[in-house]
């Protein structure tokens, strides 16, 4: 698992755990997310928030997915990031075999650059750590790649395939 550098906050800002209550700010802080990786219609956009709205509140509510989000002075929030819990085929020795997965990590374009996504993502990790898992896995996009590089993510080899002809 990397060892996330040290780097503090902003005065009058504070990361805490997300709860049911932030559905709404996960759900638009991943719609944004999209918006800045891909430019698709509004209309597919809006879909796909519904739909996720329903599914990570499943997936919070069971604990399938754990959250934490970056609270300004004015208590808005300004950066959120998820570890959805990975389900692995057994390893030869059994065993469940359970590695988190950073989904959405998001900050919004004012507050980028200033340590907030930084503060999320060390707070995923630290919530794995302190859980028992030995490690975290993510895809990020390709602008996020350096962020994720400095905060000790190393790449790893997966390959892909479209299942449509």
């Amino acid at each position: 698992m990397p060892a996330p550098k040290s780097r503090v906050l902003p005065r009058n800002f504070h990361v805490r755990r997300a709860t049911l209550r932030d559905i709404t700010v996960l759900v638009e802080h991943r719609r944004r997310m999209w918006e800045d990786i891909r430019k698709d219609p509004p209309t597919t956009l809006e879909k796909g928030s519904r739909y996720y709205r329903q599914w990570l509140r499943t997936r919070l509510q069971d604990k399938r997915i754990v959250g934490f989000i970056v609270i300004g002075p004015d208590h808005h929030p300004v950066a959120s990031g998820l570890a959805m819990l990975y389900e692995l085929d057994p390893p030869p020795w059994g065993g469940l075999h359970i590695v988190p997965h950073l989904i959405s990590v998001y900050t919004e374009p004012s507050y980028r650059r200033k340590g907030f996504a930084s503060a999320v993502v060390k707070s995923l990790v630290q919530w794995a750590r302190s859980e028992g898992y030995v490690g975290v896995t993510l895809s990020p996009a390709k602008n996020a790649r350096r962020l994720y590089a400095q905060l000790g993510f190393k790449r790893s080899w997966t390959m892909g395939r479209s299942s449509s002809k």
